[in-house]
């Protein structure tokens, strides 16, 4: 079996940042115009879509643009690799927005397997970036991001916060795939399917 590397089509990664783009116009715009309670809106309009924005393209071009990477062992994600043993389904998530997910049995072999580099830069954007925004947020929104700003301090507790709130350990946006999500699903689907199936890697994983 072949690895097949999924990067997301170009006029996607165009979408996000023109959409990126025009939020922070729009927070800039609270800021300089609005009273106290607009100014805090665009500063976290400014903070999450720009910052996210460039936090999510240096991430991608570290990895060549690569989303995820389906791979006769698993799925690499994120500077990780969850085993197939350990992946229990792929899905939608459709609360409250539609995203593409994978539920794990384990996290240890996950973890175990990305970097100090790749850990460490995950974590400081929880730290820095995901918690700040979680915290600002949760007190317009409420509770339940403010839970995640509260108690998630690394990514175990990331991931079992996305179990608890979404029922999907690793998520990620259509944006990023490169077909629509109910095919991409069938695709990753068939894929495993299809390792499972094939003699050769059975006689080479018993070897």
């Amino acid at each position: 079996m072949e690895r097949i590397e999924v990067r997301p089509k170009l006029w996607r990664l165009g979408a996000i940042v023109v959409g990126a783009l025009g939020f922070s116009a729009a927070g800039v715009a609270m800021i300089i115009y609005g009273g106290p309670f607009e100014f805090v809106i665009g500063l976290v309009a400014v903070f999450f879509f720009g910052g996210g924005m460039v936090l999510t393209m240096l991430a991608l071009a570290r990895r060549r643009f690569v989303t995820l990477t389906l791979t006769p062992i698993g799925i690499e994600a994120n500077g990780g690799l969850a085993p197939w043993e350990d992946i229990e389904a792929v899905g939608v998530m459709k609360q409250p927005t539609k995203l593409f997910g994978i539920r794990l049995t384990s996290y240890d072999r996950y973890l175990a397997s990305m970097s100090s580099t790749d850990r460490g830069m995950a974590e400081r954007h929880m730290r820095w970036f995901f918690r700040p925004i979680a915290a600002v947020t949760g007190l317009i929104g409420g509770a339940g991001l403010l839970g995640y700003a509260r108690n998630v301090s690394s990514l175990e507790q990331s991931l079992r916060w996305n179990r608890t709130t979404s029922g999907w350990d690793l998520t990620f946006s259509p944006l990023m795939l490169d077909r629509r999500l109910p095919a991409f699903v069938t695709f990753v689907e068939e894929y495993r399917r299809s390792v499972q199936d094939d003699p050769e890697l059975d006689s080479s994983a018993e070897a």
